[in-house]
């Protein structure tokens, strides 16, 4: 039997409607979906392609009110992310898992509104900026970025130890190196998320502000600016002209 990429990101996206659909009616207020469901539907998704969300509340009472009906999570990953709440602070800008939704791998992270916005005001300016992400792992990743002019580093995510089940790790926002943009998943999260829910506005402000910070890095003429932005794309290889030119679109008219 062939599978197309349709048909894999029809059976996600049936996933997703109900999470959202409950995310409408529930105490949270805002949902982005990320990643190949978001920018690469009926192209770039596969058997292997995670569902990938952001989860928004306004406090963390928000938070443990809904977390126990949201469809398809394991009872595992709500009791973690539970006890993760408990452990949250003001230094903390995110929590955040990998875990099975449904039938598929994913990642999840939980973001109140006040840490979005922070983190919002910190995009901007020429040097690297950083955020707080707590786990339930300890595993150090090394990442590699790439910038505008298709350089490309590595960066190792620093981790420091909270209790025995939990580590806070420093993710970046962005890099900037030798004079170089380096974008993160974060700011590709922002940029080419498909907001679902976001009663707050809180999203399309955060995504408003990174695409036009992006725009204000590139060239003013724009068959070179998009040269550049093609450079930047982490996820190039999977995507075809359209793609590109759609995602292009949404940074050059922000």
């Amino acid at each position: 039997m062939i599978v197309t990429p349709e048909d894999e990101t029809k059976k996600r996206l049936e996933i997703i409607e109900g999470i959202s659909n409950y995310v409408q009616e529930s105490s949270l207020s805002g949902l982005l979906v990320t990643g190949s469901i978001a920018w690469g539907k009926n192209y770039a998704v596969t058997q292997t392609s995670d569902i990938d969300l952001y989860l928004v509340a306004q406090n963390i009472n928000d938070f443990n009110l809904a977390l126990d009906e949201i469809p398809n999570l394991p009872k595992e990953t709500i009791l973690t992310f539970k006890e993760m709440l408990r452990h949250k602070n003001n230094s903390t800008n995110t929590i955040s898992m990998k875990t099975s939704i449904g039938d598929f791998n994913g990642s999840i992270y939980l973001f109140l509104e006040k840490d979005i916005l922070g983190l919002v005001n910190k995009i901007g300016g020429l040097s690297s900026k950083y955020f707080t992400n707590l786990r339930p792992h300890n595993k150090q990743q090394i990442k590699e970025y790439k910038s505008l002019n298709g350089k490309k580093i590595e960066f190792t995510t620093p981790l420091e130890l909270v209790n025995s089940k939990f580590y806070m790790r420093k993710d970046p926002i962005f890099i900037f190196e030798d004079n170089e943009f380096y974008g993160s998943i974060f700011i590709s999260h922002l940029l080419f998320g498909d907001i679902y829910v976001d009663k707050s506005q809180i999203l399309r402000k955060a995504q408003k502000q990174t695409q036009k910070y992006l725009k204000s890095l590139l060239p003013l003429e724009k068959e070179n600016a998009y040269l550049l932005f093609r450079n930047y794309l982490p996820r190039i290889e999977r995507m075809n002209e359209t793609i590109v030119k759609d995602l292009f679109k949404s940074i050059w008219e922000s």
